[in-house]
């Protein structure tokens, strides 16, 4: 396991944790070679159960992140990438570090949590 994985995937689990241990949500981390061209690495950093699947996708080189929702969990990442979550509509990223915008993340989806017990359309 690669000291990357290590990092990110504790920071992940670090704000978003608590969708294991509050909420039974399974969680998996996936590495790809590439995404729509884009020669990567790229990581999935997916949160799941039943109801749906939502997926941090990083695009590591770029340092970029998006947020997607899906049906199901799957393995392949286009499947994962079903919906896209425009991350601007619940909270501001110009100039955020990952871990800032992961600390936010975690924000929003337990206001939304604690509002419907669901966030961006999956029942917890």
């Amino acid at each position: 396991m690669n000291r990357e994985y290590l990092g990110e995937s504790k920071a992940v689990l670090k704000h978003l944790g608590f969708l294991v241990d509050d909420y039974q949500m399974q969680f998996s981390f996936q590495s790809f070679e590439e995404c729509k061209g884009f020669s990567g690495p790229v990581n999935t950093y997916s949160f799941y159960n039943k109801n749906g699947c939502f997926t941090l996708h990083q695009v590591v080189q770029r340092g970029e992140w998006g947020w997607y929702v899906s049906k199901d969990y799957h393995e392949n990442q286009y499947d994962l990438l079903e919906t896209e979550i425009r991350q601007n509509e619940f909270i501001s990223t110009n100039g955020l570090s990952y871990k800032k915008m992961l600390k936010e993340l975690a924000f929003c989806i337990s206001n939304q949590i604690s509002a419907s017990n669901q966030f961006f359309g999956i029942k917890v």
